[in-house]
């Protein structure tokens, strides 16, 4: 089936848009893919600034317990009762950290760490109550009805049911333990596991760019040789005959009637070269007529010289008036017969 030549430059353009289409698409995806991974990794990094952050928070909240420790062990009540006041601003504030968990945190680590830090809490409040109560301190910390803690004269936190039984000593080491232990279990595994996916994802982000580069790269060159191959095409089924067309008119134009094309198509370059082909059997034609009506006046010119010269011959003593006559027939024969040959040259 013979394309025409519209149907051929919308297959060449719509080839060549859908190659760019197609391969912008992909490169596009490619990006976007690259994108989420970064994202990912920004959201991994902000993770584990969050367990580092918790975690310095949970060692000051722990130094502050100590220190009011060494306060009220040694006797300095004024000192420690500043203390009660930074370790109840250490407490706020880390409560406040813990309740803002980042959303992609695991929600099953999110509650272990909320849960954690709500049995440590109480531990840490009744040793440093029982610190305390050795040393014959007159202040102790106090639940308020919002779960907040206070400095007061009294108390209203329970001892936690593992820590009954135990001497200052050894409650003091088992909360140093627990605070130990949630620093280094809870934190320390969720700021490993966020470390660990912000460096998967910063990996993978740098292979889906590298990647996105490639096949960028690839299809601009496979644009091109599409766009190359569609030129090419379309040169070979329109340009080609349009001027192997202009060639055989400018030798029909020379002169050359015998000129003619190899072959023709159904197609609108076949139609103009139907065209040229009937334009040069008309011309043809018209010539062939020419040289027919100039060869006939060529010839006619000739006998009218001939009978002027027989007129001429066979009345020698004609009178003047005759004599012109034949004088101008002689000569008008003459130039039609110069006309007829100028016209058979041309």
């Amino acid at each position: 089936m013979t394309l025409s030549v519209k149907t051929r430059i919308g297959v060449a353009m719509t080839l060549v848009v859908l190659v760019n289409l197609v391969a912008g698409g992909f490169s596009w995806l490619l990006h976007e893919r690259a994108a989420d991974f970064e994202l990912a990794s920004e959201h991994a990094a902000a993770r584990s600034q969050w367990v580092a952050a918790v975690s310095e928070k949970v060692f000051a909240f722990a130094s502050e317990a100590t220190d009011i420790a060494i306060g009220v062990a040694k006797g300095e009540s004024a000192e420690s009762s500043a203390e009660y006041g930074d370790l109840v601003g250490a407490d706020a504030a880390t409560s406040r950290l813990i309740g803002r968990t980042p959303d992609d945190l695991d929600p099953g680590m999110a509650v272990d760490i909320a849960q954690r830090w709500e049995a440590l809490r109480p531990a840490v409040f009744a040793w440093v109550n029982a610190e305390a109560e050795q040393a014959d301190s007159t202040l102790r910390l106090t639940l308020g009805d919002a779960g907040e803690v206070r400095a007061s004269t009294s108390s209203t936190i329970e001892v936690p049911a593992e820590f009954e039984g135990l001497d200052v000593p050894m409650m003091r080491r088992a909360v140093r333990s627990e605070v130990e232990s949630f620093i280094a279990g809870e934190l320390r595994s969720a700021l490993g596991d966020a470390e660990s996916d912000a460096r998967t994802a910063g990996r993978a982000a740098s292979r889906a760019r590298d990647t996105a580069f490639t096949v960028t790269v690839a299809a601009i060159a496979l644009s091109v040789i599409v766009a190359v191959i569609a030129a090419v095409w379309l040169y070979r089924t329109i340009a080609g005959p349009l001027i192997a067309a202009e060639q055989v008119a400018r030798q029909v134009t020379a002169g050359d009637h015998s000129a003619s094309f190899t072959k023709t198509r159904d197609d609108e370059i076949g139609a103009l070269v139907h065209a040229v082909e009937e334009m040069r059997d008309t011309v043809v034609g018209h010539v062939n007529v020419m040289r027919e009506l100039a060869g006939a006046v060529i010839v006619t010119a000739a006998d009218v010289t001939a009978g002027a010269a027989s007129v001429r011959d066979l009345t020698p003593n004609a009178g003047d008036h005759l004599t012109d006559v034949v004088t101008s027939l002689e000569r008008h024969s003459t130039t039609l017969s110069q006309l007829a040959d100028q016209m058979l040259r041309v």
